[in-house]
């Protein structure tokens, strides 16, 4: 098998997620790489929903349904957003193998964050995980912002994650520094071989985006690999002040930060950010 022959969904944006290859297995890396997800990510965002979903959820970049399939079991009306369609073709076959009872419960939509329209306001939206990061200039976070806040409900509460920009990392990974690739996590993929994922990118001090990509190496059962990927990524670190100004900036109120997804007090990292529209 190569990267030719392998069967990939044309993206419009040519990022990670866009990939065929990379949504089929995303289930089973993301649930082991480091930093990545565990339980308390779907327990904190079904709690969110307990408090504040009674009248719909959006869960925006739902990607797979990782959280989006736990909150239509539990009985909460979602709508989700991806702009993937690679990733929502595995979310589509995860529901409809679903009881219908519950399979009504989900709405899915192919649009991007910034500009999806939708014909109703829910008390709750949320993006799990990075999603926001995906957002790349100051002026996306902004429209996309302002889009949540259209289509919330009044006193409609939001959530999404951020991370603070690590210097080691900023100071290792500069842009025109050829840093050397990272490895990320070793897994067991979708064909039942091991798979490693290295990282490697560069960071634009000027536009605070981390670029580079995600080179994928999948092995056989002799420990030979039979295959190597190479995917695009893009992430926008953003500073604290910046999220602030811009939630104070299109009407938002925060309610709690917290720094882990098992509602830790804030420090410096990870930043999970509740808000209210105002």
């Amino acid at each position: 098998m190569n990267e030719q022959s392998r069967k990939e969904l044309k993206p419009d944006h040519d990022d990670l997620h866009d990939y065929e290859d990379v949504a089929e297995n995303y289930d089973r890396y993301v649930l082991v790489i480091p930093g990545g997800d565990d339980a308390s990510v779907v327990d904190f965002h079904l709690d969110l929903a307990r408090q504040y979903g009674s009248s719909g959820v959006l869960d925006i970049a739902c990607g797979t349904g990782i959280t989006l399939i736990p909150l239509i079991q539990n009985g909460f009306d979602v709508t989700g957003i991806d702009v993937s369609a690679a990733m929502l073709a595995v979310l589509r076959q995860k529901i409809a193998e679903l009881l219908p009872i519950i399979r009504k419960r989900a709405s899915i939509v192919c649009a991007d964050m910034k500009d999806f329209q939708l014909s109703k306001q829910v008390s709750l939206a949320v993006i799990p995980r990075s999603g926001f990061l995906h957002l790349l200039t100051l002026d996306e976070q902004e429209q996309c912002l302002r889009n949540i806040y259209q289509h919330l409900l009044p006193g409609g509460v939001f959530s999404f994650n951020t991370f603070d920009p690590s210097y080691t990392l900023v100071a290792n990974n500069l842009k025109g520094t050829n840093p050397k690739p990272q490895l990320r996590v070793e897994y067991i993929n979708i064909r039942n071989n091991k798979e490693r994922i290295w990282n490697v990118a560069e960071f634009d001090p000027e536009t605070q985006v981390m670029a580079g990509s995600w080179i994928f190496e999948e092995f056989d059962e002799k420990g030979e690999i039979i295959d190597r990927r190479t995917r695009p990524v893009r992430m926008r670190w953003s500073f604290e002040p910046e999220i602030r100004h811009l939630l104070r900036l299109c009407g938002f109120e925060i309610l709690a930060q917290y720094s882990s997804y098992q509602k830790a007090p804030r420090t410096r990292g990870n930043i999970i950010w509740v808000v209210q529209k105002n």
